[in-house]
């Protein structure tokens, strides 16, 4: 049987990442640097990061619950 449901991403980006936490993309790859991060995958010029990485790149003055944007 054929489905036309489209696979969840499990991966999140620079931007969608940068406006949840509410600073900028440039301050994600600053974090990332500091931090020694890679992107978990490289889509052209998109950095996609696992919800694993993602939560090792939050910034520690973010104090909003759930740390990662939610999924729908």
């Amino acid at each position: 049987m054929l489905t036309t449901d489209k696979p969840k991403l499990n991966y999140y980006t620079r931007a969608e990442l940068a406006e949840y936490w509410g600073i900028t993309v440039s301050r994600i790859d600053q974090l990332a640097h500091q931090r020694g991060i890679q992107p978990d995958l490289e889509v052209g010029r998109a950095y996609l990061y696992t919800p694993d990485t993602a939560r090792k790149l939050a910034p520690r003055s973010f104090n909003g619950y759930p740390l990662l944007p939610p999924r729908d």
